[in-house]
C-alpha cells in the first residue's frame, strides 16, 4: 500500500483542486476560485543548514527508512551548486496544469490508452548495442529489427522528489526519482553506447558488481514486463512515460540496498538508451502495483507496505518507509485503497474537498460512488 503520512506535509491539495475544478468546468458548471496563501511554502533563509536525516530503521526490524528530498532543493545531492536555476513558479504551475490534463485523459480510459500506446509507440535499441554483462556481445540481428512497444509510466514532469539507493556488490550509491505511478525500477548503465542523459553521479557499471546477472529471454521474469525483447538470449525492457521520456536496455538482477536492508536478486532495468526529463538523477524507483515493482518484489520482506512523507518545502526533508513496522503519525487518518482499471495505479475514495474549513461544491453530491483519485508521487 502507499500512504503519505507526515504531520506538516501537504500532499497535492492544489493539484486535486485544479483537477476537480477542471472536471467541473468541462461540464459547464460555475468555476470555484479559492485564493491560497503560499508564503509558508517558500524556502526559508535558514535552509542552508539542511538537516537531512540519515537512512535508518524507524524503530522496528521489519522496516527501513530513507530520506526524501526535492531534487532542486538545498538538501538534494543533485542540486546545482553553480548557479543553474531551478524551475520558476510559473513553469511549475504550467507543468502542474499539464499534469492535471494528462491525469484526466489517462484515468478516463486507462486500459484503452495503454493498449493504444503499446501499438503506436515503439522503442528500439540501435544495432550493435552491447550487452551490459558481456561487453563483447551485441544485440542479435532479430532483436535490432524488432520494435519494442512502450508501456506508459511516469506522467508529465513529476520527478521532483528523489531518494538514495545502493546497487550491486560492492554497493554503489545512486539518487533516483521515486514514482508510485510506474512499476519498473531502472538506472543508467555503462557502457551506454546508445544514449544516456547527463546525470550527477557515475553510471552504474555492471561489470564491477559480482552479483549482477542479465535475465534470460526464456525466464518468466522477462514475461512480466509490459514491453520486452531479446538480444543474444538476454531479456530487453522498454518503458515510455507520459511526457515522452523513455528508457530501454537489459533487464537484469542484482543486490539492492535500502537503508540497512538488502533485497537480493532484485530485478531492474539496466538502461542503455535513455532520454527525457529525469533531471540529473541516476534513474527511477518504481513503486506501482505491477509485478515488476519494488513493493511486489520485496513482498516477503515488507509485506507490500510502504509510506512516504513529502517535505512541505523544497528546502525540507521527508522520508520513505518500507515495512509494516514503520511508525504511523499520531494524527494520521486512514482510508481504504480502491482498485480500478489500471494495474499500476493506487486510488482512494474522495467524498469532498475543504479549503480553510469550507467544503467546496465541486463534487456532485448525487454521485452514487466516491470520486476516485490517482495518488502519484510529486
Amino acid at each position: 500500500m502507499a500512504a503519505p503520512c507526515c504531520h506538516g506535509c501537504w500532499l497535492l491539495p492544489l493539484l486535486m483542486l485544479l483537477a476537480a475544478a477542471g472536471a467541473l468546468g468541462a461540464e459547464g458548471a460555475s468555476l470555484v476560485l479559492v485564493q491560497l496563501d503560499v508564503e509558508s511554502l517558500l524556502p526559508s533563509a535558514a535552509a542552508a543548514s539542511c538537516p537531512t536525516p540519515q537512512e535508518q530503521r524507524p524503530g522496528a526490524a521489519t522496516a527501513t527508512r530513507m530520506p526524501i528530498v526535492h531534487q532542486h532543493g538545498p538538501c538534494s545531492p543533485l542540486a546545482d551548486k553553480h548557479g543553474k536555476k531551478a524551475p520558476s513558479h510559473t513553469e511549475i504551475l504550467v507543468a502542474d496544469q499539464r499534469r492535471v490534463e494528462y491525469i484526466h485523459r489517462r484515468v478516463s480510459d486507462t486500459t484503452g490508452r495503454m493498449r493504444r500506446q503499446k501499438q503506436s509507440a515503439p522503442v528500439e535499441l540501435p544495432p550493435g548495442t552491447p550487452s551490459s554483462s558481456t561487453p563483447a556481445s551485441s544485440l542479435s540481428s532479430s532483436a535490432t529489427s524488432t520494435n519494442l512497444p512502450a508501456s506508459s509510466g511516469r506522467a508529465l514532469n513529476t520527478g521532483n522528489y528523489v531518494v538514495p539507493i545502493r546497487l550491486g556488490t560492492p554497493a554503489a550509491r545512486f539518487t533516483v526519482v521515486f514514482d508510485t505511478g510506474s512499476d519498473t525500477t531502472w538506472v543508467q548503465c555503462q557502457p551506454c553506447v546508445a544514449y544516456c542523459y547527463r546525470q550527477k553521479e557515475p553510471l552504474f557499471n555492471p561489470t564491477k558488481s559480482t552479483t549482477y546477472a542479465n535475465i534470460s529471454c526464456t525466464s518468466s521474469y522477462c514475461s512480466d514486463l509490459d514491453s520486452s525483447g531479446c538480444s543474444g538470449g538476454h531479456c530487453l525492457y522498454a518503458v515510455q512515460y507520459g511526457d515522452g521520456s523513455y528508457t530501454v536496455g537489459f533487464y537484469a538482477q542484482d543486490t539492492l540496498t535500502l537503508g540497512y536492508d538488502t533485497v537480493k536478486d532484485f530485478r531492474f532495468g539496466c538502461g542503455e538508451k535513455n532520454r527525457g526529463l529525469f533531471g540529473k538523477s541516476a534513474g527511477l524507483m518504481g513503486l506501482g502495483r505491477g509485478s515488476t515493482s519494488l513493493p511486489v518484489q520485496a513482498y516477503d520482506k515488507y509485506s507490500g507496505v510502504f509510506a512516504y512523507c513529502i517535505p512541505a518545502t523544497s528546502a525540507g526533508t521527508g522520508f520513505l518507509d518500507f515495512g509494516p513496522g514503520a511508525p504511523a503519525a499520531a494524527n494520521a487518518r486512514l482510508t481504504p485503497m480502491l482498485v480500478d482499471n489500471g494495474p499500476t495505479f493506487y486510488y482512494v475514495g474522495m467524498t469532498g474537498i475543504k479549503v480553510g474549513g469550507h467544503l467546496l461544491s465541486i463534487l456532485a453530491p448525487s454521485s452514487p460512488t466516491p470520486a476516485r483519485w490517482w495518488t502519484p508521487a510529486r
